[in-house]
């Protein structure tokens, strides 16, 4: 047996997934945005359920050390606020544009994570998803993965109290700027 690239060979040369277990002094780009959405996804999950609490009130509920691990929020434990979905929706958004960039002009980030917004919104308020769709296309609202992950789609969480106000914002601010690039900077 032998190891090369990472995968164990055996004697008929068959190639078996390893883990490798060494650690990179420097870990690649790729390797830090994982980490920094899914530490962004862990800490959203642990504070979801008090998030609107004062200092005190997490104290009194939790003890001196306050939320030690995951607690029910939204009728579960672990789940995610909307700053995680926007955070993902973001990410999504700079993806499609690096996918896209040979057909681009300059602004095509800002217009793709306008995009991702507008699915984004798409998963929060589904009375207007026809209006979406309407307004800005098939392909702008719907052409994404996030679209379809039934965990972002409204019926799989309660939306958190600030939820409905931040739709409605989000609604004036992406129908009133003249460009994605505006609304995105906004």
């Amino acid at each position: 047996m032998s190891v090369t690239n990472g995968r164990l060979m055996d004697g008929n040369d068959a190639m078996k997934p390893t883990l490798d277990t060494s650690i990179s002094p420097e870990p690649s780009p790729a390797t830090r945005i994982l980490g920094a959405l899914l530490g962004g996804a862990v800490g959203d999950a642990l504070g979801a359920p008090v998030e609107f609490f004062s200092l005190d009130e997490i104290r009194r509920r939790h003890g001196p050390s306050g939320v030690t691990g995951f607690e029910k929020a939204f009728g579960r434990k672990g789940a995610i606020t909307d700053d995680t979905q926007m955070s993902l929706f973001t990410a999504e958004g700079l993806i499609l544009s690096r996918v896209r960039q040979d057909d681009a002009d300059a602004g095509l980030a800002a217009t793709a994570i306008y995009h991702a917004y507008l699915r984004w919104l798409y998963t929060q308020d589904t009375a207007r998803q026809a209006q979406l769709i309407r307004q800005h296309g098939t392909c702008a609202v719907i052409d994404g993965m996030l679209t379809t992950h039934a965990g972002l789609l409204p019926g799989a969480r309660r939306a958190r109290p600030a939820c409905p106000p931040c739709v409605r914002d989000a609604w004036g601010r992406l129908r009133s700027r003249s460009t994605p690039a505006r609304a995105v900077a906004e």
